[in-house]
């Protein structure tokens, strides 16, 4: 079964919220109501021609196969917000997209016309289908002065991802809406971003149950060690669970009872394997 299929077939409980990362900063939600939202999704090889930043693992998942309600933004840079991805995703009429202000050229250039897309700046917030998503402030300096986070609330469940920022509490802490059940942050410390230590220094202010790594491995320029975010988040961040996730890996989430499992594919047999402890990667069982 392809993470495509596993997706699409993945029935979600009320009270709960399944997350799979697509690499990168990418990650795709599915809720209860069977909505899909797509965030940072860098599907394409589009910075290999641009910059010269070749892939190091290829998506586990087409731009549309499965193909999601909402594809949210953080801002415009290219492993964000593909360009090549974008025109695949805008064929569903259905498809909509949210994304920071910077955002906003791109989706003209694609040909999406503004009643299918809603920018964002710190505060703002809009809802499609069943999701609520946030605008947090970021600081990701003068790379992308328009970057935000993003809460994603849907079941009573809140997901906050940082997008690209450095350290910057004292502007993150306040423009958080409520309390964070899953936070999803960088740690390659490159091009304005935070590293493991601060990404486990700033899940200890915002206390989310669940701190999930993520922009590491993609890109041999980006770096990123998540052994070290490992090996810190439980001095630096005690109390809160950290996960490091396989491209295509399925992570389910409740607010009753945390993580419910994880599931990583083995693409050679067809199946899925249940993983074991938040991070060790130890396969235990078939799920």
């Amino acid at each position: 079964m392809t993470p495509a299929e596993r997706i699409r077939r993945r029935s979600v409980a009320p009270g709960q919220v399944a997350l799979y990362h697509l690499g990168q900063a990418g990650f795709c939600l599915k809720t209860s109501a069977g909505t899909l939202i797509h965030l940072d999704a860098y599907l394409s090889d589009c910075c290999h021609r641009l910059f010269g930043f070749k892939r190091m693992s290829p998506p586990p998942v087409t731009p549309n196969e499965p193909a999601p309600d909402l594809v949210a933004s953080t801002h415009a840079h290219a492993d964000h917000l593909d360009p090549e991805a974008l025109p695949l995703f805008a064929r569903r009429p259905q498809t909509r997209f949210v994304g920071a202000p910077d955002c906003g050229p791109v989706y003209a250039s694609a040909g999406i016309g503004p009643e299918r897309t809603v920018l964002l700046e710190p505060g703002a917030a809009t809802r499609v289908a069943d999701v609520e998503l946030r605008a947090v402030d970021a600081d990701h300096g003068d790379l992308a002065p328009e970057a935000i986070g993003l809460c994603v609330t849907t079941g009573g469940i809140t997901v906050y991802h940082t997008g690209d920022t450095g350290y910057a509490p004292e502007r993150i802490c306040p423009s958080l809406p409520g309390p964070v059940e899953v936070m999803i942050a960088p740690i390659n410390g490159e091009f304005g971003n935070l590293n493991a230590e601060e990404a486990c220094r700033l899940a200890a202010q915002v206390r989310p149950r669940v701190l999930i790594a993520c922009h590491f491995w993609m890109f041999v320029e980006h770096g990123g060690d998540p052994r070290s975010f490992l090996a810190a988040a439980p001095h630096l961040a005690p109390g809160v669970t950290a996960v490091v996730m396989a491209p295509g890996e399925e992570l389910l989430y409740s607010s009753a009872d945390g993580i419910v499992g994880r599931w990583v594919p083995d693409r050679l047999a067809g199946t899925w394997q249940r993983t074991g402890a938040a991070g060790s990667g130890e396969p235990v069982a078939d799920g």
